[in-house]
């Protein structure tokens, strides 16, 4: 889905998502670690992380690692198995493109 995005739409998505984890840090605040909100917030990250991709520069590449990044610390935190693989792979695809330059 996200590549069929223009790139007004992906700006529009990358602020919708940004919102999102701005209201969940405000909820965990009231109830830390929750895990349905960390849920979110990772499943959050993980597509700021793929929209920054898509971006194809070196820059964005970067960007989407802080993302990636983002995403295993709370699947970590909360201890989901398979999205915690998932990041590391998106982490290691994320690296190759702005280390080796597959943009």
């Amino acid at each position: 889905m996200l590549v069929r995005l223009t790139p007004v739409q992906k700006k529009e998505f990358d602020d919708i998502i940004n919102v999102i984890l701005s209201l969940i840090d405000r909820m965990k605040g009231d109830a830390p670690l929750h895990m349905r909100y960390s849920q979110i917030e990772a499943y959050a990250y993980h597509n700021l992380g793929c929209i920054a991709l898509e971006e194809r520069t070196e820059e964005s590449a970067r960007r989407a690692l802080t993302h990636f990044e983002n995403a295993l610390i709370v699947n970590e935190a909360i201890g989901n198995v398979e999205s915690i693989a998932a990041a590391k792979t998106n982490i290691a695809l994320a690296k190759s493109k702005y280390e080796v330059g597959n943009m």
